[in-house]
């Protein structure tokens, strides 16, 4: 009897489902696929962008493989960056996410990274494009401070501390248009590409450098030609200087002994 009764009731869900069936050879299911997901973005201490904007929540087409760019806030350092709760990078940067058939849900994982107090530097630099043409009216980004290039592209920062610093370039209308990330620290004056396309750079305590950035088509940047372009202090005088001081002061020693010699020949 309780047999009877499974048959029975299996019976009336079959009847009871919303799934038509057409009759004969042309049966057919359909189903309706979305044209697009949802990325939501979460974490504090960093941000993404998508085609130079920046949001917490994009629309992706499905099938799309959209370019991220994930950075850092000013005195933070990602640490990792997971996706549908698969870790995907611990770097910022750009990101190319594989082709979206989902809504995705990117987490970001950020860590504190101090710069150092103990010396400031004043930063002259010009901004070039992909061409080597001057990039006028761009905001540059750089620890924490900004600066908007002149129509020659150049820009100034002041007070730069040591450390790791995010850099950014927006142009005019405030899109996203380059990035790179720079740490700076203490030694002989020097700048170097590491592997992961990011800058590593040395320079003495509290030095005026000066620095040329161009970018590069994909929306990463080139750092290049740091100089050390520190005026002497007026308490200490230059080699020229030194020199002619030394000069000086032999000529007049030499006219006094003159001088004295003439008296006592005369007396």
């Amino acid at each position: 009897m309780r047999t009877l009764s499974a048959v029975l009731l299996c019976l009336l869900l079959l009847c009871a489902a919303s799934v038509t069936v057409l009759a004969g050879e042309n049966a057919t299911i359909s189903a309706t696929v979305p044209g697009s997901h949802t990325l939501t973005a979460s974490g504090e201490g960093a941000g993404v962008w998508l085609e130079g904007v920046s949001d917490t929540s994009f629309s992706l087409g499905r099938l799309s493989e959209p370019r991220l760019l994930i950075r850092p806030e000013s005195g933070r350092r990602i640490t990792r960056i997971t996706l549908n709760g698969k870790e995907i990078t611990r770097t910022g940067g750009y990101f190319r996410l594989p082709a979206v058939f989902e809504d995705q849900t990117l987490l970001l994982e950020t860590e504190a990274a101090p710069p150092d107090n103990s010396s400031r530097h004043s930063i002259d630099g010009l901004l070039r494009g992909v061409n080597g043409e001057p990039i006028a009216g761009a905001t540059v980004e750089l620890g924490g401070k900004t600066a908007v290039t002149d129509e020659n592209g150049g820009f100034h920062i002041e007070a730069l501390l040591d450390g790791y610093h995010p850099v950014m370039v927006t142009d005019r209308d405030g899109l996203a248009i380059a990035y790179t990330e720079l740490t700076l620290g203490q030694g002989d004056t020097a700048l170097s590409e590491e592997d992961d396309g990011f800058y590593l750079a040395s320079a003495k305590k509290n030095a005026a450098l000066s620095l040329t950035a161009g970018l590069r088509e994909d929306g990463t940047m080139v750092l290049s030609e740091l100089k050390d372009v520190t005026k002497p202090s007026g308490g200490s005088p230059g080699t020229g200087e030194a020199l002619f001081l030394l000069i000086l002061f032999a000529a007049s020693a030499a006219v006094t002994a003159g001088l004295l010699a003439k008296k006592r020949g005369t007396a």
